[in-house]
């Protein structure tokens, strides 16, 4: 079907600068210590390295539709390393708020604060997590899934141009440099937002499918038109039985993507936003990689009910019987870890992160605009012992589901 192509921080003045809202804004503290002071209190304090940001032309404004020459300066423990990079801002939602997320970009693959060598990597600020570690926690819960592939993340403190902006989480970009579909495979991301270069909506639900390529010059119309006759025919199957629905998609892969996203009580696939599968040469359609859980993510309250039952194809998936089996076996694996490791992992990531988070949180306050989480106004020690209530809310739902 052919369609159209942790450290010792001083006190300070906050800094409260309006700005464009397609620029960075200058909110923060000045961060008054050299690159020798900066590494001595690293060393005595244990805390987490500092990535000093600062752009070629000395402005402080970083802009999403542009990328920036700047020089970055990593601080750690063991070393002080400088590198020249590219930067720009990132996001949709995550865009507009205070403290915003940005990409930065090497001239060749480079390993960065011990993971592996990438050309590309994310800054998320985590604005509205009170916690800062929804992200870390979720990406956690999917290396023990079946899932081909999980981003790496690292905890550090941002300082662009002499203002520090608190605590950030750095973590491998989704892109074809992660995720290895082969020459002939795709990766897709399921949005909303409907903004990359090559995409379509699928014939029966009309889900937005965004194409990520690699093709610069142009996406072959056989190569796009193949991934749309061949998710229009999943559609065919799945909703009207012409064909073997089985066929068409990786059921391991569906089910723990499905289930990540029920113990986070992350709703973004009903967006659908940032719902990201993938498809090896002519293999069937794998879910993952996991991506974006810093909002609508670990909320209390929410019962036994199926947070995505309505989302993406799972409204037809919950009803078939092979899925329904398969789903069982699956939670039977996870669920070991979800109950003794990841409640292990969040207090060990807490604790590793806390003083960043008390100057991340005295700078950036607790209120927000809208109330996403469900701990808004909560401090993090508060919290982050109600995001372990929420996970083991989910494991008992899970649990009377398909135990």
């Amino acid at each position: 079907m052919k369609r159209k192509l942790s450290i010792a921080l001083c006190a300070g003045a906050l800094l409260l600068i309006g700005c464009g809202k397609d620029e960075m804004p200058k909110y923060g503290r000045p961060w008054d210590r050299s690159i020798a002071e900066t590494k001595a209190d690293v060393v005595s304090e244990d805390g987490l390295p500092v990535v000093f940001i600062t752009l070629d032309d000395g402005k402080e404004k970083i802009k999403k539709d542009k990328w920036r020459g700047a020089v970055m300066t990593i601080v750690s423990s063991d070393d002080v390393e400088e590198i020249p990079i590219e930067i720009r801002g990132r996001g949709n939602s995550t865009w507009r708020m205070p403290k915003k997320p940005f990409n930065i970009r090497f001239t060749e693959e480079t390993p960065l604060l011990g993971m592996a060598a990438a050309p590309r990597w994310c800054f998320l600020a985590n604005y509205r997590d009170m916690t800062l570690i929804r992200n870390a926690v979720a990406l956690e819960m999917s290396r023990h899934s079946c899932l081909d592939w999980t981003p790496e993340g690292r905890f550090v403190e941002v300082v662009l141009n002499g203002i520090h902006y608190g605590n950030y989480y750095v973590t491998e970009k989704v892109d074809l440099d992660h995720v290895q579909v082969g020459e002939d495979g795709y990766l897709l991301c399921m949005d909303r937002y409907y903004d990359e270069d090559y995409r379509f909506k699928t014939d029966r639900k009309e889900i937005p499918v965004e194409i990520l390529t690699p093709y610069f010059c142009g996406m072959p119309q056989d190569r796009y038109d193949a991934i749309v006759d061949y998710m229009d025919d999943f559609e065919k199957a799945l909703y009207k039985g012409k064909g073997n629905w089985e066929d068409y998609v990786d059921l391991d892969s569906f089910c723990d993507w499905f289930l990540l996203h029920e113990l986070a009580t992350n709703s973004e696939p009903d967006e659908p936003h940032s719902a990201y599968f993938h498809r090896v040469g002519d293999g069937p359609l794998q879910a993952g990689p996991v991506w974006d859980f810093d909002c609508w993510t670990f909320r209390t309250g929410i019962g036994d009910m199926w947070v995505n039952q309505h989302a993406l194809w799972f409204d037809a998936l919950l009803k078939e019987t092979a899925f329904q089996e398969t789903l069982r076996k699956r939670w039977a694996v996870l669920r070991p870890a979800m109950v003794e490791e990841i409640p292990a992992y969040i207090d060990e990531t807490a604790a590793s992160i806390r003083s960043s988070a008390l100057v991340n949180e005295e700078m950036w306050g607790t209120e927000r605009e809208r109330k996403v989480n469900g701990d808004e106004g909560m401090s993090f020690d508060a919290a982050v012992p109600r995001l372990k209530v929420a996970l083991q809310q989910r494991v008992e739902a899970l649990d009377a589901k398909l135990l």
